[in-house]
This record gives C-alpha cells, sequence and structure tokens, in this order.
C-alpha cells in the first residue's frame, strides 16, 4: 500500500516540483515560505522581455509535508 498526501484533490507519492523565473522574487520567498526547497537553476533558461531569464526549480518533499503540515495549515488557512 502506497501512502499519499493530498493537496487540493490530487495525491503525491514524492514531491510536488515548481519552476519560477529568477525575477519572480515573491513566488519564490512564498514557495519557500511553504517549504518548497530550491533544487537547482536552469540559467539563461528562458528568452523574455528581449533577455534571457534563469530558472528556478523548487521542490517540496513528502518528508518535508508531512513533518510540518499542521503548522503549514494553519498558516494556509488562518482567519477561517
Amino acid at each position: 500500500m502506497t501512502n499519499y498526501i493530498v493537496i487540493g484533490t490530487k495525491p503525491w507519492n514524492y514531491q510536488v516540483f515548481k519552476e519560477v523565473l529568477d525575477l519572480n522574487m515573491k513566488v519564490i520567498k512564498l514557495h519557500k515560505k511553504f517549504q518548497f526547497k530550491e533544487e537547482g537553476i536552469f540559467k539563461t533558461h528562458i528568452y523574455k522581455n528581449e533577455q534571457y531569464q534563469d530558472v528556478i526549480c523548487l521542490a517540496l518533499f513528502r518528508e518535508d509535508w508531512l513533518e510540518r503540515k499542521n503548522d503549514l495549515s494553519k498558516l494556509v488557512f488562518r482567519g477561517k
């Protein structure tokens, strides 16, 4: 039997992966607040607005989510 984590309505087994443009620091900071870890950088990966931009790779691992899900739920659903 496999254990799954449910975020929204989709189960996942190991990690949730996200790619963010390096100039989008607000989104990177938000993901890190929710325990996403930086896994790597694709240098000059996207050409946008007449310049090349790096892409930051972020992941949330199952172990981190299980360890902190109660604290993170309070952060997400505060005041509700």
